[in-house]
């Protein structure tokens, strides 16, 4: 029988303890998460807020917290992420590389520099969409020799290697993975 009172009283508690966390709003947990990335540098926050305004069309405050994480924190992920925002602005947060050909020239080079810089860092995801932008010339000429150098990278790398060794012959199917 005391145990039956021991198991009640523990889920009663655990219950107690999940409900207040529900009861939290998803804007003060979004609020905690910028406060946390932007005070400690905190990276798992950051890339716990860029999961939960993904879906909002929020590119601003993204690109306002991506920069703040960069310049002060030197974060890998804020590379793409600032990319990402500048040219979802164009598109109402909608992310599309051949979006870059609508920004002036000077948020473009800013858009690219990021991207460049990351790339130069082997940033996956950087190497990925400079790639693509060589490769398609978005905002700018197209340029083979640049987008297969950053190919050949791509198809050293160990997660992603096979997928772009196989679609060597046919680049534009790794247009679907970013």
């Amino acid at each position: 029988m005391r145990k039956i009172i021991i198991m009640i009283l523990l889920t009663f508690v655990s219950c107690t303890k999940t409900k207040r966390v529900d009861e939290k709003s998803r804007c003060e947990v979004i609020q905690d998460l910028k406060i946390q990335a932007i005070t400690k540098g905190d990276e798992s926050a950051y890339g716990t807020y860029l999961d939960f305004t993904s879906q909002d069309k929020n590119y601003y405050d993204v690109l306002t917290i991506s920069l703040i994480m960069n310049q002060k924190y030197k974060s890998k992920k804020s590379y793409y992420q600032i990319f990402r925002s500048i040219v979802s602005i164009k598109k109402e947060g909608i992310y599309e590389p051949k979006q870059i050909e609508r920004l002036s020239k000077v948020d473009r080079n800013y858009a690219l520099y990021y991207l460049k810089e990351g790339a130069k860092l082997n940033i996956v995801n950087c190497q990925v969409a400079l790639e693509k932008v060589y490769r398609n010339g978005y905002g700018s000429k197209v340029e083979f020799n640049k987008s297969d150098s950053v190919y050949k990278i791509l198809e050293n790398n160990k997660a992603l290697g096979d997928f772009y060794r196989r679609n060597r012959k046919n680049k534009s199917n790794v247009d679907e993975i970013n």
